[in-house]
């Protein structure tokens, strides 16, 4: 919640120091150092949470370090071969030293994080979050002072990412396994290849999901649209990327010890709660989205209210399955990850690249991406609550409630906006929303409340 606030209260100022051209040559740079990052050790990240012994995690933990510097390495050099000829002029040897820091960085973020979730470290894992996201946008506020452009953008995020990486090694401190113990280290990843087998391709395919609609925008349309849309994604995920940061890791971790049946019930509840609680207010943002992106963003941002309103429906969405996958990881069944992924990317993701090769417009190729997007993401939640052996019905009539909440908030929205305009609209409709959320968390948190008193 410090993370995603400490991002959201940056916004205001950082919308209005970088231009979205600025933001547009920044986010295809970040769709490709993430990309290169989660998939720098080949998710083997992810075994060293899974594997029983501590000798054999510490023996993975090291070998994922080795790896990952090796990618960053050969990522680097490649990058600055191809950057240097597509365009000297934007990546200078200065901008894409940072770049490189800021992929090594990211690169090293995951083994340290996967340590720190091995021994329940959740609150030292939750600071290094914090450090790399509140970091990186205090960094740009302060490098704008340097470069008000791409390059404060990227060593802002680059600052960030070095902040979170030198916090976690602290907390790590003398929990981390001997330097160079790496006795065995090929027939350890040897017994855990189903990591590389189902999780990466699935790692790979997400990426393209979230990330390749910003590097297809980037051969079809103008920096200035990829820089709208880009942030129009990045603002409506803003509510995942809490869900996937203070779920994913507890979630995990429990399932690992106890198995998925052990976490049922909590799972259910989460995202009946979620989804209740955030209807309203996806109701609120379909209704205004242009203003809302207006008075908080500023004036040249208002266009990207149309986008975040048409993607807010499948972010809403991704909130309640993208923390699910470790379920699947911890059943074994990574395959079944995969194939959804699959599905997933395939319709979004190409759906979105047909539209706009075939000449849409990019409101028509988004509404697209998020229709796909929405089939996508209810049948991720049906299928991993089959496989996991929790009821289907619940979940079902937790969606439809959601979705007569979203309504009557989009509703009262609309209709006072047209009454009496779009401001006051907008005070009523997030008046109601306010008032729907806190009697759904209420009736969530009751529940959880009554147990930890009776264990009191």
């Amino acid at each position: 919640m410090v993370s995603q606030a400490a991002a959201f209260l940056m916004l205001p100022f950082l919308f209005r120091l970088y231009s979205p051209e600025d933001f547009g040559r920044w986010a295809a740079l970040q769709a490709v150092v993430l990309a290169v990052a989660a998939v720098g050790v080949l998710r083997y990240d992810l075994a060293i949470v899974t594997e029983q012994d501590g000798e054999r995690a510490g023996v993975l933990f090291w070998g994922c370090t080795a790896l990952g510097g090796t990618i960053v390495l050969v990522a680097s050099v490649v990058g600055f071969m191809v950057a240097t000829r597509i365009d000297p002029g934007v990546w200078d040897v200065a901008t894409l030293g940072l770049c490189a820091l800021w992929l090594l960085a990211a690169v090293l973020n995951q083994p340290l994080q996967a340590w720190l979730l091995r021994n329940g470290r959740f609150g030292a894992a939750s600071a290094a979050v914090v450090a790399t996201t509140a970091g990186a946008g205090l960094g740009q506020l302060v490098m704008a002072i340097w470069h008000a452009d791409h390059r404060g953008l990227i060593a802002g995020s680059a600052i960030g990412a070095v902040a979170g990486v030198l916090l976690a090694v602290l907390f790590c401190g003398k929990t981390l396994p001997k330097l160079g113990s790496m006795a065995g280290l090929a027939a350890i990843l040897g017994q855990h290849r189903r990591f590389v087998i189902f999780s990466l391709p699935f790692t790979i395919l997400s990426l393209a999901r979230e990330r390749a609609p910003v590097l297809i925008l980037a051969a079809f349309g103008t920096p200035a649209q990829v820089g709208i849309y880009s942030q129009a994604w990045r603002l409506v995920h803003i509510p995942s990327g809490l869900a996937s940061s203070a779920l994913r890791p507890v979630i995990f971790h429990s399932a690992a010890r106890s198995g998925v049946g052990s976490v049922g019930s909590l799972v259910q509840q989460l995202i009946t709660g979620m989804a209740l609680m955030g209807a309203p207010w996806l109701g609120v943002l379909i209704a205004e989205p242009g203003l809302l992106f207006e008075i908080v963003l500023g004036e040249a941002w208002r266009d990207a209210g149309l986008y975040a309103g048409m993607l807010a429906a499948p972010a809403l969405l991704f909130v309640l399955t993208n923390w699910l996958d470790r379920l699947l990881d911890v059943a074994h069944r990574q395959d079944a990850n995969l194939k959804l992924e699959v599905v997933a990317s395939v319709l979004s993701v190409g759906g979105f690249w047909g539209l706009l090769w075939a000449g849409a417009s990019l409101p028509a190729a988004t509404f697209g991406q998020s229709a796909a997007l929405v089939l996508a993401y209810l049948l991720v939640l049906t299928v991993v609550y089959k496989l996991c052996g929790y009821p289907v019905s619940p979940l079902f009539r937790a969606l439809s409630a959601a979705t007569v909440l979203g309504g009557l908030a989009w509703g009262v929205t609309a209709g006072t906006a047209l009454l009496a305009g779009g401001l006051v609209g907008l005070a009523v409709g997030a008046g109601l929303a306010l008032a729907l959320s806190g009697i759904v968390a209420l009736r969530v948190l009751r529940p959880v409340v009554g147990v930890i008193a009776s264990a009191r």
